[in-house]
């Protein structure tokens, strides 16, 4: 945490510092802080639409999956269509009781998977929250063969929590 403190002391209007600070936090467990480092983001730029991902993130990790939800469509709205984004919405919508959209979210990005590159860890964030182990740890594995940045996180990423119990965990 020191070499971004000293990152932050150094600029501390840097949206992409603020964001690490966030991220930071949020790899920690520590959700109010990041949701106030995001948050700080965002007064700075409403528009940095990173930002507004990483404050769903946050707020999913916090089960507060309606704000998560927002925050979701308010990044989609800054940054136009991302399979990522979906994989998150997907994920919220299965942990708030809405199987069904996350089915729907997942059969959509399945399908779009033919024609443009969806990231295997979208797909496995939705299975996450839909409670399907044994889909989401294969979609995990085609994230790790296709080496997706996605996977640097994942020993450390909250929204994989639910699965950690389980033998093929990265833990």
């Amino acid at each position: 945490m020191s070499q971004i403190e000293t990152a932050y002391r150094l600029d501390p209007l840097s949206l992409s510092i603020n964001t690490e600070v966030g991220r930071i936090y949020y790899s920690n467990g520590q959700y109010d802080r990041a949701i106030e480092a995001f948050r700080r983001v965002i007064d700075l730029d409403p528009h940095f639409a990173r930002a507004h991902t990483k404050i769903g993130m946050a707020y999913a990790a916090k089960k507060d999956f309606d704000a998560a939800l927002r925050e979701f469509d308010e990044a989609r709205e800054l940054s136009g269509p991302d399979p990522y984004l979906d994989g998150l919405a997907g994920y919220a919508q299965a942990f708030s009781g809405d199987k069904a959209m996350a089915r729907k979210t997942l059969a959509e990005l399945t399908n779009r998977a033919k024609s443009q590159f969806v990231p295997a860890f979208s797909m496995a964030l939705i299975c996450v929250g839909l409670g399907d182990r044994d889909e989401a740890f294969e979609w995990l594995s085609h994230a790790y063969q296709d080496r997706s940045t996605y996977m640097v996180y994942a020993k450390v990423d909250p929204l994989l929590d639910p699965i950690r119990s389980d033998p093929r965990s990265l833990n």
